[in-house]
């Protein structure tokens, strides 16, 4: 456990270096894996609890999980518990069994994954305009990767936010021109405001923001991550981003899906600067 300790709370040059020579594994390592499940219903694989868990700031943190993906849910529990994020899962839509019937006729040419995934993401932000007790939310996909020091670069961005107004905040996103010293809100907080970011993995939405998007995407005729970054664009929306993102999405090698068709290892976009998945598994390794 004294190893433990100083493996969890090593320096960061340190563990950026480690992080060179060690890969995120194949999904499969994660499923059937743990042995110790925590009070709250989470995977706890290292008994390592040095916080109570935590939303951010947040009134709630969904993770969007395919109920045929358990494989998913378990590396995604994992992370979670490490880090010690308190998340709900919420069951996304099967493109397999999902109804196109009611759908508008521009919606009826696109496929079924985009389809699924905008019926997902439209619940959820039912769910958030529909729930008095929640006025921001953080939405999660089952496919991502942490910065570990996800708690204090969060804590200070949202310092320098004050009471700005906003409806949607990207904490991970795909797009590489975010971080333009023009669009800084504070670039010592890698607080910006953002300029149409792609991908929709990890952002966070107000109760205005979710009733917005309720109406503008009620039919979709395109992915909607690109319907939300041209309301962006005519300042429909009023959003904020992170740059370096806080939260990056992860093809891992062996992970066939709709998203990563051939099932090899990529990053969508800039990658965390330190992995909590990495960290995570150099934990593992240890006698």
């Amino acid at each position: 456990m004294v190893l433990v300790h100083r493996l969890y709370n090593a320096p960061h040059h340190i563990i950026r270096s480690l992080s060179h020579t060690i890969h995120r594994p194949p999904l499969v390592t994660y499923l059937g894996n743990s042995t110790k499940t925590s009070p709250d219903g989470y995977t706890n694989t290292l008994g390592v609890s040095p916080t109570p868990r935590t939303r951010l700031g947040f009134d709630q943190v969904f993770l969007i999980n395919l109920e045929r993906r358990p494989d998913h849910l378990a590396r995604m529990q994992q992370i979670a518990d490490f880090i010690r994020l308190n998340m709900t899962v919420f069951p996304a839509t099967d493109k397999n069994t999902f109804d196109r019937s009611t759908l508008a006729p521009l919606s009826m040419r696109m496929a079924s994954s985009h389809l699924a995934c905008w019926d997902s993401h439209m619940r959820v932000y039912r769910a958030i305009a529909d729930n008095p007790a929640i006025e921001t939310a953080l939405i999660l996909e089952d496919d991502i990767d942490f910065e570990f020091d996800l708690v204090a670069k969060w804590t200070q961005a949202r310092a320098a936010v004050g009471s700005r107004p906003w409806d949607i905040f990207y904490l991970g996103h795909c797009g590489e021109g975010q971080g333009s010293p023009a669009n800084a809100v504070s670039a010592n907080a890698g607080l910006y405001h953002s300029s149409s970011p792609p991908c929709t993995h990890a952002y966070a939405v107000s109760k205005l923001g979710a009733r917005m998007l309720l109406r503008l995407l009620a039919m979709p005729d395109l992915p909607f991550d690109l319907l939300i970054g041209d309301l962006i664009r005519k300042r429909i929306l009023k959003s904020l981003a992170m740059h370096p993102p806080l939260i990056t999405q992860v093809h891992l090698e062996g992970d066939q899906s709709d998203i990563n068709g051939d099932g090899g290892f990529g990053i969508s976009g800039e990658d965390v600067e330190i992995s909590a998945e990495e960290r995570l598994n150099m934990l593992k390794l240890l006698p």
